[in-house]
């Protein structure tokens, strides 16, 4: 520190400086004196504001179950879209068998009205004409199909349930948006895979046993509880008054000039007064709030 006060010891007009080396220490003995508390609450702990290491890393293994959820979500997704797909392709052959067969229904019934026989009368006829236009529709449906909710995960009701999908169109459509290709393509996807039809029993002991143990909702509910117990840890020690050991040394230097004397005038340098160690003071207390 550079001070020209003219009350000085060095006379009108003057210069002095003043250095030193200082040292502290505080060491808690009730608050905070645990090694524990300081790795929950972090530094400059507030009351209930606790930003240690511990609860840093429950937040970071919470972050990682919702990633590892949302993955699982995504996979299952596009796994629902496929079969979807699958039966939507199904469903439409079938309507257009269902369609076939009415039209060769009405063929029929028109064939006998025609040759004024029984059974091609003008009611039936019309009755098996609406019944053809009726499917066809159901077709036009089955192939273009309208939006409505597939079969996804957390739909509202069992994982995976299966819901029927609105078309092949629309179906296709969102398999391709799952699966990162462009929307509107110049061919169909059709799927190769055939389900299988091979009866499973699963041991329903093992499955929960598997889904307690790797399930990232569960993983995430335990890291939020071994959180807030941390918490709760830390704000129990809080209640604690601060009582703390402190310490300071230092060593002070005085000069006229910051750097350089002569042998007349030692104290003229203020680094040189300091690395003398002539001029230490210490202290050592407690300090209780």
């Amino acid at each position: 520190d550079f001070n020209n006060s003219i009350g000085n010891r060095f006379g009108n007009p003057s210069s002095s400086w003043s250095s030193l080396i200082q040292g502290d220490f505080r060491q808690p003995l009730l608050r905070g004196s645990n090694a524990m508390f300081n790795r929950i609450a972090g530094p400059n702990v507030n009351d209930g504001v606790f930003n240690g290491v511990l609860i840093a890393k429950t937040r970071t293994d919470v972050s990682a179950a919702d990633f590892k959820t949302a993955i699982r979500n995504y996979i299952a997704d596009v796994e629902n879209a496929y079969w979807d797909l699958y039966f939507a392709y199904r469903d439409l052959e079938a309507r257009k068998m269902a369609r076939d067969n009415a039209l060769e229904s009405w063929r029929r019934i028109k064939a006998l009205g025609n040759e004024k026989k029984a059974g091609g009368e003008a009611d039936k006829e019309g009755q098996a004409r609406e019944q053809y236009y009726r499917f066809e529709a159901e077709v036009n449906d089955a192939l273009y199909g309208r939006v409505t909710d597939a079969t996804r995960s957390n739909n509202g009701s069992g994982g995976g349930t299966f819901r029927p999908s609105s078309g092949v169109r629309i179906s296709e459509r969102r398999l391709r948006l799952l699966i990162g290709i462009p929307a509107n393509g110049a061919e169909l996807i059709r799927p190769s895979d055939e389900p299988s039809m091979v009866p499973i029993s699963f041991d329903w002991t093992s499955c929960v046993s598997q889904a307690l143990t790797n399930r990232p909702e569960v993983y995430r509910q335990l890291q939020r509880i071994k959180r807030v117990k941390m918490e709760m840890f830390a704000s129990r020690a809080s209640l604690m008054p601060q009582l703390d050991f402190i310490g300071r040394y230092t060593v002070r230097g005085f000069g006229k000039d910051l750097i350089g004397s002569t042998d007349l005038e030692p104290s003229d340098s203020a680094v040189e007064n300091l690395f003398d160690f002539n001029n230490q003071e210490w202290q050592l207390g407690l300090d209780l709030n």
